[in-house]
This record gives C-alpha cells, sequence and structure tokens, in this order.
C-alpha cells in the first residue's frame, strides 16, 4: 500500500490541503518535541498545565521515506498510553491497522467516549467519495461498521441518511501522500479496488508480515 501511495506522489504536484490533518496547521503545540525511547515508542512531555488544557491527544500513522522523498499518511488513532497528570505520552502502537474486509484503509478519529472511539473512513463507495462511520467498542475490543456518509460534517443526525454497506459493493480505498520536500502539498490517492463479501468485516491486521521490515513512523499530536 505504501508502495503505491509513493509512486503516485512522486510525480503530483499535489493539492492545497487535506481536511483529515488541518488540525496541525492551527494546533499551537503541534512543535512539541517527541523523544524516541530505546525500546523504539515515541514519548511526547508536555507540562502539567498544558495537558490540563487538553481534552485529547492522538497519534499520526505516516510512512516516510527519505530516499524517495515521500510521505504517505495512514490515519490517526487515539491508543496511547496517558499520564495526564505529568504531562507525559506514549504510543502503544502495536503493528497493527484497520482493515476491510482485510483491505488497509485510512483512520481519522472523530469522537471519542469512555468506551468506544468513532472514526471517519473516506473511500469510494460504487464510485462515489464517501466516508464510512466505524465505531470500536472497548468493552466488546470490536468494530463496528456503521454505514457511510457523502456529509460527514452532519455524520451525528439521523440514521436514515445512512448508507448501509452490502453485498457486492464496489470500494476504491484512498489515502493521503505528499513529497517529504512538500509536505503542505498533499494528494489523494486511489490504492485499492475490491468487491465487498457476503459479510463485510472490519478488524484491524498487522501492517508488516516481514517481522524485519521497519514499522511505519509515529507523530504525536495535540488536540484541544
Amino acid at each position: 500500500m505504501e508502495n503505491t501511495v509513493k509512486n503516485y506522489v512522486a510525480n503530483q504536484k499535489g493539492s492545497k490541503s487535506i481536511p483529515a490533518l488541518a488540525t496541525l496547521k492551527t494546533n499551537p503545540l503541534e512543535d512539541t518535541p517527541v523523544t524516541i525511547l530505546p525500546d523504539g515508542t515515541a514519548q511526547m512531555q508536555l507540562d502539567p498545565k498544558q495537558a490540563a488544557m487538553l481534552k485529547s491527544v492522538r497519534f499520526i500513522l505516516m510512512n516516510v521515506d527519505r530516499k524517495e522523498d515521500t510521505i504517505a499518511v495512514l490515519g490517526t488513532d487515539n491508543d496511547l498510553l496517558a499520564d495526564w497528570d505529568k504531562g507525559i505520552f506514549k504510543d502503544n502502537f502495536k503493528g497493527n491497522w484497520g482493515s476491510l474486509d482485510g483491505h488497509f484503509v485510512y483512520l481519522e478519529v472523530l469522537e471519542e467516549g469512555d468506551n468506544y472511539t468513532l472514526y471517519s473512513v473516506p473511500l469510494k463507495l460504487n464510485g462515489e467519495r464517501v466516508s464510512m462511520l466505524v465505531g470500536y467498542d472497548y468493552n466488546k475490543a470490536a468494530y463496528n461498521i456503521l454505514g457511510a456518509r457523502k456529509d460527514i460534517e452532519n455524520y451525528g443526525s439521523s440514521s436514515k441518511s445512512m448508507i448501509k454497506l452490502k453485498k457486492g459493493d464496489k470500494i476504491d480505498t484512498l489515502f493521503y501522500g505528499a513529497k517529504l520536500s512538500q509536505p503542505q502539498n498533499v494528494v489523494e490517492v486511489e490504492v485499492e479496488s475490491f468487491t465487498l463479501g457476503e459479510h463485510p468485516v472490519f478488524k484491524d491486521m498487522p501492517l508488516m508480515k516481514d517481522e524485519k521490515k521497519e514499522l511505519p513512523s509515529i507523530f504525536l499530536s495535540c488536540l484541544k
């Protein structure tokens, strides 16, 4: 998947912006240093007063290839080890990422609760761009596909406007990438096309089957 994004963005001038990462440009804590611990874990240290002003800290998962001058963005998540009192946040990334019927997708955290996280997944459904909504239930340790919407801004509105995914639907996965030397020029990339099976399944899968390969990079982000 990362290679597809790399090959595409290497020959693109890019677009002006990417809504999913817009918070990075306006966040006053975006330049907070991140330390890589000996075990490879990314850690961010904030002043406890700063941490107290935040309601969420998430990480951005990217594949950065300096040799090819490319960045492939896989999405955001909130699976962190957090000590809010001390302002210490560590990634809890285990090498797995969300997938639909065995195909990796871009994930963006929309909403967080005590027992759940709601994600938006951009994709093309039968040729039309939509945002699929997926919920993760911490009590059940499982994902639930809620459906898809054309207007993600109104994701909390009546479920009558929700599009249900069904067997035979054609899916095109969408990811984002840029040149490392021009990170502001982000492009949307169609990566994989497939047809949904009888019972669409959303679950985590290992990103790297080869344990010798390096996992994508973690970037911690403070969100108010």
